[in-house]
């Protein structure tokens, strides 16, 4: 008798507003059943899971801004703004609107689940019957077993000879590549001691400077106004409003390309896991939208601006009609490699 409620209640998913029973929402990516520190509910006909457990099981980052009550994800090929309590959550500056908006319960925030997996380009299917979630990263949900077979299969003859085809679990062919980074953005980042100043002090002595730069040499700083007017440029194009130059922001990103110089990464987070948000709070700038580009290996500021336009979550912040203002950092390198970091916001 409890299994046929539970699969009663299951089945009223489609018609009626419902709240499951936590343990009975089961929610599977790519045929693995994922974990959260706060179990799934449904509220109003919509599966809710926490914004952190979904975004990196997915491979994503996740920031949260107690001030503007907003989680930003960021990885992937997208950037994420997803305001609580809003029925609004922006992927890579176009705004979505959602049925039901994210909220917080028991301490944790939690989002409507197949929202955010199909804004990702995911593919989700629902199964009534063992009340589960199945999230597929490109290709076809298929259906999960829900139940053992009654009877045990009929015995079959045992084969004489070794099969004749290769298992048909195998992947037909090779994944594609779909987001491919542009060949200039992609050389190995130097591990060597170079001579750019650097944000943070290390723990042996170098002869490096330890302080961030605030302005840039005369050639990188032609650069990066370059860059300011390629992409005004670009966003007149697109009836975009013209940016502002920030030079607070400016200096931010030059200590952020230098650090990336110093330390021998390139990720929009340091090896001290400080993101850009992160970054610029320290930096007492304070935002309502904020967004990173990164880049390095080009020699010009057309070059790199063909990659970044080239890069679809590159494009999407250039384009972003929600921020005002941008801060370009160009920092070279002791090898002559520049490194570029672009901050947008809007205050």
């Amino acid at each position: 008798m409890k299994k046929l409620s539970l699969l009663l209640i299951c089945a009223m998913l489609a018609s009626a507003p419902a709240a499951y029973a936590e343990k009975d929402i089961n929610v599977y990516l790519n045929g693995s059943r994922l974990s959260f520190d706060r179990q799934p509910v449904i509220v109003n006909d919509r599966t809710y899971v926490p914004v952190r457990g979904i975004f990196e099981a997915i491979g994503m980052e996740v920031e949260w801004d107690d001030e503007s009550k907003t989680a930003y994800a960021y990885g992937s090929g997208a950037d994420i703004t997803l305001p609580v309590n809003s029925g609004e959550m922006y992927v890579n500056g176009e705004c979505i609107k959602l049925d039901n908006a994210p909220f917080i319960m028991d301490g944790r925030i939690l989002v409507p689940l197949r929202a955010i997996s199909e804004s990702l380009g995911c593919t989700v299917g629902w199964d009534p019957e063992s009340c589960s979630v199945t999230i597929i990263i490109g290709g076809t949900v298929l259906p999960r077993p829900t139940a053992q077979p009654s009877q045990p299969p009929a015995a079959t003859a045992v084969p004489t000879a070794a099969p004749t085809a290769a298992p048909t679990s195998a992947p037909s062919a090779s994944p594609e590549a779909t987001d491919m980074p542009a060949p200039e953005a992609t050389p190995a980042p130097t591990q060597a001691p170079t001579s750019a100043p650097t944000a943070a002090p290390t723990e042996r002595p170098t002869a490096r400077p330890t302080a961030a730069p605030t302005q840039a040499p005369s050639s990188e700083s032609a650069m990066e106004r370059e860059v300011l007017s390629l992409v005004n440029s670009v966003r007149a194009e697109n009836g975009l409003s013209a940016l502002s130059w920030a030079e607070d922001l400016a200096a931010v990103a030059r200590a952020h390309s230098a650090d990336m110089i110093s330390r021998g990464f390139f990720s929009h987070t340091n090896p001290d896991g400080l993101s850009p948000f992160d970054r610029l709070r320290n930096s007492g700038i304070s935002y309502r939208t904020a967004a990173e580009n990164i880049a390095y290996g080009q020699r010009s500021a057309e070059a790199v601006m063909n990659s970044w336009m080239n890069s679809s979550g590159h494009r999407a912040n250039i384009l972003n009609k929600n921020v005002t203002e941008l801060g370009v950092g160009a920092v070279k390198s002791h090898n002559g490699t520049i490194y570029w970091t672009q901050m947008f916001i809007a205050r």
